[in-house]
């Protein structure tokens, strides 16, 4: 606010600021004081989190990602370098770009969480 205050030649403050989102963090996602008191509180997407692009795995590429394997995907838009990968609600990994071809990326591990991280949805 003060650059806002110094470029159009008065003074200027904040009286009142309310965050609704940090990253792919909204603010309904969150929990109130309230809610952590009384234990009803949300848990966070852990991909949500992270801030990474998520990809849902087949059922043949889950296997293979639990064993740290490369996995191609095609005709698949990958907007980073790193990726989340899912299978039935867990996290399994952390992948990045390995190669990219005209209709085909090839993923290579990064991180893999043995047995997956539950997601919450």
């Amino acid at each position: 606010m003060h650059e806002l205050g110094v470029k159009i030649g008065c003074g200027a403050y904040v009286s009142n600021l309310k965050r609704t989102c940090n990253g792919d963090i909204k603010i309904n996602d969150c929990s109130t004081l309230e809610e952590l008191e009384n234990g009803k509180f949300k848990v966070l997407d852990a991909c949500m989190c992270l801030g990474l692009q998520t990809l849902n795995l087949t059922e043949k590429q889950a296997f293979d990602v639990s064993f740290g394997r490369n996995v191609t995907f095609k005709n698949t838009v990958i907007k980073d370098q790193y990726v989340s990968l899912r299978y039935n609600n867990k996290l399994l990994a952390i992948y990045e770009i390995s190669t990219e071809a005209e209709n085909e990326i090839i993923l290579k591990p990064k991180i893999v969480f043995d047995g997956g991280v539950e997601l919450d949805n």
